[in-house]
């Protein structure tokens, strides 16, 4: 019997019409076959200024929501994604003399463990899993093809190998970019899906990789520019143009659905501000996708 291939999102797309708010509207364009994911954020769990964990804000988010938004509730028996994304509490942290070099980082999986341990404290009934962390899947780590790189690969393993026992699940990131300053084919990218997902894999547990339906360095220029830069106004046109290809985004997907138990899918923000451009090539692929299973 094939096992039940999870399908989620976080897209929250707008209404072009108007009558729905962003949750209503992006549920019912992508069902049948692909549910909301609940996500506890960062600003949820940690301290502001300090690495440690709020227990009461946290608790108070898993047991009431968000607010008094429906889609934020995390319903009885649900897969909750942690999303704690400060780099200062990763499983990893950079090496000095490579850039794409890491080593283990001691105190963050020492913080996700006590994390994990508060969350299935407070919600025994729900499943969690943490975004982006085991294993480590950025691109040019993985496609990295230094003499060093599996040693180095090894030992990030077995520090993480008792946090991802703790895990429910696992979520690997694959937020793609239209320009990589190596490894730049499309042949390159297939290679780093299947690569991350395999070490995903490694874990044994069940792996729902991440994937954004646009380009995350174009989206950047419009929404989170570097550094003394201004960002570029948005337009209908620049939000189709930073879209996947359809080629693309399914070739992505009968990688994930021969190595993966699931996907989530991200993208379109700020939430409620872009419309799924339904007519593109992007949303037929997706639409095919969603029949799959």
């Amino acid at each position: 019997m094939k096992k039940r291939y999870k399908r989620y999102h976080y897209l929250m797309s707008s209404d072009p019409a108007g009558r729905q708010n962003q949750y209503h509207y992006s549920r019912d364009l992508l069902k049948p076959g692909c549910e909301l994911v609940r996500i506890v954020f960062e600003s949820d769990i940690l301290k502001p200024d300090v690495d440690e964990i709020d227990e009461d804000k946290f608790t108070r988010r898993l047991v009431e929501g968000d607010n008094t938004e429906a889609f934020n509730k995390i319903p009885q028996g649900s897969d909750v994604l942690l999303d704690v994304e400060r780099k200062s509490v990763g499983v990893c942290k950079h090496l000095p003399e490579e850039k794409l070099w890491y080593q283990p980082n001691q105190s963050g999986i020492d913080i996700r463990h006590r994390i994990l341990e508060i969350a299935k404290d407070v919600r025994d009934d729900c499943r969690f899993g943490f975004y982006a962390q085991m294993p480590n899947t950025k691109y040019g780590g993985v496609l990295n093809t230094g003499d060093r790189v599996p040693q180095w690969r090894r030992v990030l393993h077995t520090a993480c190998w008792p946090l991802a026992e703790q895990c429910d699940f696992l979520v690997p990131e694959f937020y793609d970019f239209r320009v990589r300053p190596e490894h730049n084919t499309f042949d390159d990218r297939l290679r780093w899906i299947r690569k991350g997902l395999l070490e995903a894999k490694y874990f044994n547990k069940p792996v729902l990789p991440i994937f954004m339906v646009e380009y995350l360095d174009l989206w950047r220029q419009h929404y989170d520019p570097p550094q003394g830069q201004s960002a570029i106004p948005d337009t209908p046109e620049h939000q189709r143009s930073r879209l996947l290809s359809g080629y693309k985004w399914e070739q992505y997907h009968r990688i994930a659905d021969e190595l993966a138990d699931g996907t989530i899918w991200w993208g379109l923000g700020p939430w409620g501000t872009n419309p799924f451009p339904v007519d593109s090539e992007l949303w037929h692929v997706t639409k095919q996708i969603l029949k799959w299973n």
